[in-house]
């Protein structure tokens, strides 16, 4: 999408309030990642303050406002995120 002055602009999730949708912009950056707002390939709600997200290289947790990345877990890698399930369960594909 793009913003009045014709600039583009990065969504990377869209919410669900139970009457509308809104675009959302999570802002990711952080020592593993050097994207602003990456395109998220999962997400996963406990609560509408605890949320896992992944943008497939690192885990961050999501408190309605801020992104706080676990860069712990990349070392661990041999390939990409592609879900979060149920208990914070983690796979990767390689």
């Amino acid at each position: 999408m793009s913003d009045s002055l014709g600039q583009t602009v990065r969504y990377n999730a869209i919410h669900w309030d139970g009457a509308k949708w809104e675009l959302k912009r999570i802002y990711y950056y952080g020592a593993c990642s050097a994207v602003e707002y990456p395109t998220l390939k999962s997400i996963w709600a406990f609560s509408e303050n605890d949320i896992v997200v992944t943008n497939g290289g690192s885990i961050g947790w999501f408190d309605g406002s801020t992104v706080n990345l676990d860069c712990g877990i990349n070392p661990l890698l041999t390939g990409a995120i592609t879900k979060i399930g149920e208990q914070a369960v983690v796979t990767y594909t390689q």
